[in-house]
């Protein structure tokens, strides 16, 4: 994030692939292959996050994203709140 005294710039990357949601009703399922690998991306993300003591708190098909690759990406934290021990 960038800003000046007049405004605030926010930088975000650019994700070919678009929302899972998109994808999962585009191909009107997921072949069970590829619903295992996008599935354990998605565990090791909320994981990672979870590790680092952060809940995500508005997980869904929307707010997760794939990449040219296949690849995921979680978004969308404006609701996450960072979690503490206990």
């Amino acid at each position: 994030m960038l800003d000046t005294d007049l405004n605030i710039y926010l930088v975000m990357e650019y994700v070919e692939g678009g929302e899972l949601f998109n994808l999962v009703n585009d191909q009107e399922g997921l072949k069970e292959e590829d619903a295992r690998r996008l599935f354990r991306q998605i565990i090791s993300g909320i994981e990672y996050c979870h590790q680092n003591l952060v809940a995500h708190r508005d997980l869904k098909l929307e707010n997760i994203l794939v990449d040219r690759q296949g690849n995921i990406k979680i978004v969308d934290f404006g609701l996450s709140n960072f979690m503490k021990d206990g």
